[in-house]
């Protein structure tokens, strides 16, 4: 993770030919960044109010995403041992569609379960 911070929607440019879970582009620190609405890519409905929540940058094979979120809670540090398997015992009855963008759940962190993206599977096109 980079920066998170509360982006102006007149700053995205649009990015033409791209899937539709691209809202378009931004510059983050001087640097293009490609700006990713997880909403979409989850297949949930748009949000109610005009607002476009929190950008997440973050950087997977060299290059700048902006990740669009609902909003940021609280920022953790997990074990380092790997995340269990997600199934039906680890979560509440998570959707298949969501079950696929992530690689597991870390338990009892903070007294919370934290899911983990796979953020390569997240940025694929549908």
């Amino acid at each position: 993770m980079r920066d998170i911070f509360t982006p102006e929607p007149k700053r995205i440019a649009p990015v033409h030919s791209a899937p539709g879970f691209v809202k378009g582009s931004i510059s983050v620190r001087g640097r293009k960044a490609t700006v990713v609405d997880v909403r979409a890519r989850f297949q949930l409905p748009v949000r109610g109010d005009a607002k476009l929540g929190m950008g997440v940058t973050i950087e997977h094979r060299g290059e700048l995403f902006t990740l669009l979120v609902d909003r940021v809670c609280d920022i953790v540090c997990v074990p380092v041992h790997a995340p269990e398997k997600i199934s039906n015992q680890n979560m509440s009855s998570p959707d298949a569609h969501w079950r696929e963008m992530t690689t597991g759940v870390y338990t009892n962190i903070d007294q919370k379960d934290v899911a983990v993206l796979d953020v390569g599977r997240l940025l694929e096109p549908s």
